[in-house]
């Protein structure tokens, strides 16, 4: 989550196998660049990586502060007990 006195950023993905993941974000005047890294030990032997995440990913803007992005984690666990 990225936050300013505007508004911020929620990301979250559920991974059920909790790879590691690294989320940067960097802010300036008006704008916010970010990019995901998933790394994943793969030996693909000249051939097209085929890696799935097998996972969903949100990504969503919202008001507020670090309280607001916590109640989107809570709506995005209880969606996710929900199946």
């Amino acid at each position: 989550t990225y936050y300013d006195t505007a508004g911020g950023l929620y990301v979250a993905t559920q991974d059920p196998w909790a790879r590691r993941k690294e989320f940067c974000f960097k802010g300036s005047t008006g704008r916010l660049d970010g990019s995901v890294t998933w790394r994943v030990p793969y030996d693909a032997l000249g051939q097209p990586n085929e890696f799935d995440t097998e996972t969903s990913a949100v990504v969503e803007l919202f008001r507020g502060d670090w309280y607001d992005a916590g109640l989107l984690y809570k709506r995005d666990v209880a969606a996710m007990n929900a199946d």
